[in-house]
């Protein structure tokens, strides 16, 4: 049983990025009037109500949208996704209707009737995909087990990989292990083969391939998912077996809750009041240690906020993080503290982190890992402070303690 409960704060309210924790020196935000004349106290009505709209709005946090459907959503199993729908359909339209058009109007006319001929297109797969009877119903979904998600792409890390997930195979308490392959350059046939196979001592290992390298493919709703909890883990990431299994005795008890072992922290920047990305725990002078965002290196969740990412998150979303390749991990955070109003849950344990160019002794494998690019945490920064925008607000919550074994 976990030791240790939460208490968890709201962070600043205002939503505007501009000034999200401080106004500038000397403003007041109920402004004064001073009496001279009509035309002075209309003016200054008038500047200061401006003024409000700029630096002390109203919060206001994006419920979840369910009418919004991004055309840069991936499909498995052979189902097209609304990008390659729509690219496709424009390409056989444009080569049909080229050879038939013969003037500047025709022309015209053929890339409006493609362009609703792609609309219509993607809006038939975003049906697909979308499709909640399409995946089991969460009464219907195990809660004894937990299925095991691994993004793969790096061919330095494929014996890093194989033997992470050999071991977590052996575990009891996993159902199962997807290895989500997104290199293009190597086929997932290349797997068959006897001395590239991902071999198994407990739980099945599957390998399936992607359409695309993207960060969102780790949030897919996945027809083959058949428990109520999934584990997103990096493919450099090995959690002892205890730890992965305290792990998902705590996430039973919050189920709400994103649970993990890599806990990281946003805050407002008193000199320009944006937000920052911290890369580790705060500890402000006077107040306790604090997180709000767990990474995807290591999380559970529940299985039905992946639908909840790919169908229900604000537009925008999804193509930041495909322009950016970097956030999957603080999106994922923003909309389960929206939904839940309760902040991630870090857990204490065992993990080996390969990718870890401080610990690990494979450099080259530590290299491949997004987090070595010089503009990693930058670029984060600028994502939450994106999302803030596009969520119309900020959801993310503070915790304060961690969950220990005892």
């Amino acid at each position: 049983m976990p030791s240790s409960s939460e208490s968890s704060g709201l962070p600043p309210r205002s939503p505007s990025l501009a000034y999200c924790c401080r106004r500038p020196t000397g403003w007041s935000c109920g402004g004064y009037l001073p009496v001279l004349s009509l035309l002075v106290v209309l003016l200054l009505f008038f500047f200061a109500s401006w003024s409000l709209l700029l630096h002390c709005p109203t919060p206001r946090l994006t419920a979840l949208n369910t009418s919004s459907f991004p055309l840069s959503i991936l499909a498995v199993n052979g189902e097209r996704s609304p990008a390659e729908a729509t690219a496709e359909d424009e390409i056989s339209f444009s080569s049909s209707s080229s050879s038939s058009s013969s003037s500047s109007s025709s022309s015209s006319s053929s890339s409006s009737s493609s362009s609703s001929s792609s609309s219509a297109a993607a809006a038939s797969a975003a049906a697909v995909v979308c499709n909640r009877s399409r995946y089991l119903s969460e009464a219907e979904l195990s809660d004894d087990q937990l299925t095991v998600l691994v993004p793969g792409f790096s061919i330095e890390r494929i014996a890093i990989l194989r033997n992470n997930t050999r071991r977590m195979a052996s575990y009891p308490f996993v159902r199962a292990i997807y290895v989500l392959w997104q290199n293009m350059d190597i086929p997932v046939s290349r797997f068959d083969e006897p001395n590239e196979r991902f071999d198994s001592d407990g739980a099945p290992i599957h390998v399936v391939g992607q359409r695309s390298n993207s960060l969102n493919n780790r949030f897919l709703p996945r027809t083959f998912i058949e428990s109520s909890a999934v584990a997103i883990m990096d493919d450099d990431i090995l959690v002892d077996k205890s730890s992965m299994e305290f792990a998902f005795t705590v996430w039973r008890e919050n189920r709400q809750r994103i649970v993990g072992y890599f806990p990281r922290a946003h805050l407002c920047s008193p000199e320009n009041g944006s937000w920052i990305y911290w890369p580790k725990r705060l500890r402000p002078k006077g107040e306790r240690t604090k997180y709000s965002i767990i990474l995807t290196k290591a999380m559970l969740l529940r299985t039905e906020y992946l639908f909840d990412y790919t169908c229900h998150m604000p537009s925008g979303v999804r193509e930041m993080i495909d322009e950016t390749m970097n956030c999957e991990d603080i999106a994922m955070n923003f909309m389960v503290a929206n939904y839940s109003n309760m902040a991630p849950l870090a857990v204490v344990g065992k993990v080996k982190d390969a990718g870890d160019r401080w610990t690990t002794k494979d450099t080259r494998a530590a290299r491949v890992g997004l987090s070595e690019r010089a503009d990693h945490y930058e670029a984060r920064s600028r994502c939450v402070n994106e999302l803030a925008k596009l969520w119309g607000g900020m959801p993310l919550r503070y915790a304060y303690n961690k969950a220990v074994p005892v």
